[in-house]
């Protein structure tokens, strides 16, 4: 698989564009102003405490609160202060959320506050490797802090990863001393969302880079100092052609965001977010019935539905709940082999999702993890919406 992700400047927003095999999978719009929200540590303030609901109300900003579940903090007092990390930006009327469990993410381990442990990946699902990198790594666990490994640190050697832990533990060092300062101090900010994205996923598979903004481009290359031969950054200046139109970004932000997308069968889906859930109805629509029957036809369509379903999730960043309206196979076994193929689709989803269960209505439910909001909520947030 080549990936290569398009980043450019629209309005004080970093469009960042993934495309797998030329094929777009994921849309960011981030706000340059606002960027890098979610991970942020600061002094916060405990302002109420409703304990019929189980929640904290901390200030982290003067006039800023975020909601902070009470188990983690049963012995709180309005008026305490102390370190708190913002998890999930808010959503709606829904303010953000933030723990006082802290984690500071590298590329390949995450340091988890709290924890005595050296957790591993789920994804890396070797036994023995998973028990071996729990054996190398427990020395290095504290009465404060453990780590997690991640997916990446089975191809990092042995003094990447005692480095990167050195580096998360000074700036743990760093959060530490400054959690007596002040309230609303801002103690830690991470990356540009951008930056981490890169770092996180696309140093394993051979991915270009391409942006037309000179002050992205220097930053790329900070950043990315010692990169790897599978990342490639390049400058793309053409006045002639803008980044924007060439890679016809407009189009991609419209079929992004409206309802109806149509299959190479002639079969579409409908997709409506709600408040709730996400609602993903399959029609047939002008889709033909070939000689291989109706059954068979009926489940090739929806294992088309399901493949795009998969995409359509990742690249609106759809999250939740969702439930899907699959064309009504006439078996058990054809529906077994649907949500099989539909596992099988949602793996390459560096988010977390998980097939949950067809339902007696017939109607197949997965949810996926909230990371940030969906594509639609960050074009509405823009100060312009009008992108050109």
């Amino acid at each position: 698989m080549n990936r290569k992700r398009i980043l450019t400047r629209n309005h004080n927003r970093c469009l960042n564009i993934c495309l797998e095999d030329a094929i777009p999978v994921q849309i960011d719009a981030s706000d340059f102003t606002d960027a890098a929200f979610t991970g942020r540590i600061y002094t916060g303030r405990i302002q109420n405490i409703v304990r019929n609901i189980g929640a904290v109300f901390v200030e982290y900003q003067k006039g800023q609160t975020a909601y902070l579940d009470f188990r983690e903090v049963p012995q709180a007092k309005i008026g305490d202060v102390f370190p708190v990390q913002i998890t999930r930006e808010a959503a709606g009327s829904k303010p953000p959320r933030c723990t006082s469990k802290l984690t500071l993410n590298g590329r390949f381990s995450v340091l988890v506050q709290d924890s005595k442990t050296i957790a591993v990946s789920s994804k890396i699902t070797d036994r023995m490797l998973r028990k071996k990198l729990k054996e190398t790594w427990q020395c290095c666990v504290t009465e404060e802090y453990g780590f997690i490994l991640r997916t990446n640190s089975i191809r990092a050697k042995e003094e990447e990863i005692r480095e990167e832990f050195t580096q998360l533990e000074a700036c743990y060092r760093r959060i530490q001393k400054g959690r007596y300062q002040t309230p609303f101090t801002l103690l830690y900010a991470p990356p540009a969302p951008y930056l981490t994205e890169i770092r996180d996923r696309d140093l394993t598979v051979p991915t270009e880079i391409v942006t037309d903004q000179p002050d992205l481009y220097v930053q790329l290359n900070e950043f990315f100092s010692d990169r790897p031969d599978t990342l490639t950054i390049r400058f793309y200046d053409d006045p002639a052609l803008s980044l924007y139109r060439l890679y016809s970004m407009e189009r991609l932000l419209t079929e992004a965001t409206q309802s109806r997308v149509w299959l190479k069968s002639g079969a579409y889906l409908v997709i409506e977010p709600t408040e709730a859930m996400v609602v993903i109805d399959v029609n047939s629509g002008r889709a033909v019935f070939g000689r291989s029957g109706r059954a068979e036809t009926l489940l090739r369509i929806n294992m088309e539905a399901a493949a795009e379903t998969a995409r359509q999730l990742r690249l609106r960043n759809l999250s939740g709940i969702v439930v899907i309206d699959f064309i009504d196979l006439p078996d058990a076994e054809k529906e077994e082999q649907l949500l099989s193929f539909l596992r099988e689709c949602l793996k390459a989803d560096p988010v977390r999702a998980e097939v949950i269960e067809m339902t007696k209505l017939k109607f197949a439910v997965l949810t996926r993890e909230k990371v940030r909001m969906p594509l639609v909520q960050q074009l509405r947030n823009s100060r312009d919406e009008t992108f050109s």
